[in-house]
């Protein structure tokens, strides 16, 4: 199925394969487990699974100084390993381990 929204967002959803991707203008946000969410002044990132994910950066994102750290339950936590490339940011992400990105 695929459904279109005004603001630019795009959903594909398999049901039967349980696959989901939704994009938003050049960005995508959720493909599977994984979501990349650009929300107020920051971007959170996550995967159920975890392992290296590689995303484009919202357009106002790229060229930005930027800072991250994981969320625990005890606050904020050590930033993964990353690393930003044009307007591409690989993240190596742990399981169930939210990241927040904002710019500096």
């Amino acid at each position: 199925m695929r459904i279109r929204f005004s603001d630019d967002v795009n959903v594909l959803m398999d049901t039967r394969n349980d696959r989901l991707k939704v994009g938003w203008k050049d960005v995508v946000i959720a493909e599977d487990y994984d979501r990349f969410v650009p929300f107020a002044e920051a971007i959170h990132a996550y995967s159920r699974d975890g392992g290296t994910k590689t995303w484009k950066l919202p357009a106002e994102w790229r060229n930005a100084k930027l800072e991250m750290f994981t969320l625990t339950k005890r606050g904020r936590g050590p930033a993964p390993a990353h690393e930003v490339r044009g307007d591409t940011i690989t993240l190596e992400l742990q399981p169930h381990t939210p990241v927040k990105i904002v710019k500096t």
